[in-house]
């Protein structure tokens, strides 16, 4: 008699392990796009990327269930980010504006998903690094294009103006923050590095970005940026 093959159906845990790549490769897209359409300043732009970051969250729920990992929060800072967003929620009850109330909710909402998912992704070394790298390659793209659109390489709405850089995000200070931040980054990976050719490459990297905050001729940032430095070598071990 024939035999009766039976055909296994795919587990929840298969479900879940094609979920890792797919998540990552999404947090990593997450990650890179928003500063090339102007930082999502518009509610259009932050109403699709809200859709898919929360897309993310709940499939990264999903996986965490499914491997059977039920720590949603980690430390005393995930608490804190989910009261902060908590705190929007019940300021909505109480708003004048329901509209903008509800807006500045999805919004926080979407900064603790991206901080939340990053700090479950990136718990694996490797990953951490490729999204680490992804942030300082960003904003050095971000760079090229403002010094390409000062030196009339090639034309870039808002990128320049008034002799002051605003590259994608096509608000100067808006850009000084960012390139502040991600300078700091640079600064972390360079000192990390052994490596004497990666070195050099994140020295280029940093040079880049400061060069570009400089011309954002952003004042604010230019007081804040030392200080955020003193403290950067201050924590160093």
């Amino acid at each position: 008699k024939r035999q009766q093959v039976k055909i296994q159906k795919p587990t929840g845990k298969k479900e879940a392990d094609l979920l890792l790549p797919l998540c990552f490769v999404g947090l990593c897209i997450l990650l890179v796009y928003p500063p090339f359409i102007q930082g999502l300043y518009f509610p259009v732009q932050q109403l699709y990327t809200q859709l898919f970051a929360f897309g993310l969250f709940l499939a990264w729920s999903y996986h965490k269930y499914k491997t059977g990992d039920y720590h949603f929060f980690q430390c005393s800072l995930d608490y804190t980010n989910a009261l902060f967003c908590l705190a929007y929620l019940a300021a909505v009850l109480v708003a004048a504006n329901i509209r903008d109330a509800v807006g500045g909710f999805l919004l926080v909402s979407l900064y603790f998903c991206l901080y939340w998912l990053v700090g479950h992704l990136g718990q694996e070394p490797r990953r951490l690094k490729i999204i680490l790298h992804l942030i300082l390659l960003t904003a050095v793209a971000v760079s090229l294009v403002g010094i390409g659109a000062a030196a009339g390489t090639w034309a870039y709405e808002a990128a320049f103006k008034g002799g002051r850089i605003s590259s994608t995000i096509e608000y100067p200070n808006t850009l000084a923050a960012y390139l502040g931040s991600v300078f700091l980054l640079g600064l972390a990976l360079w000192n990390t590095c052994t490596w004497r050719w990666g070195r050099l490459a994140y020295s280029a990297a940093c040079y880049l970005l400061l060069l570009v905050f400089v011309f954002t001729q952003s004042r604010g940032a230019w007081l804040v940026l030392p200080a955020a430095l003193l403290a950067y070598f201050l924590v160093l071990p």
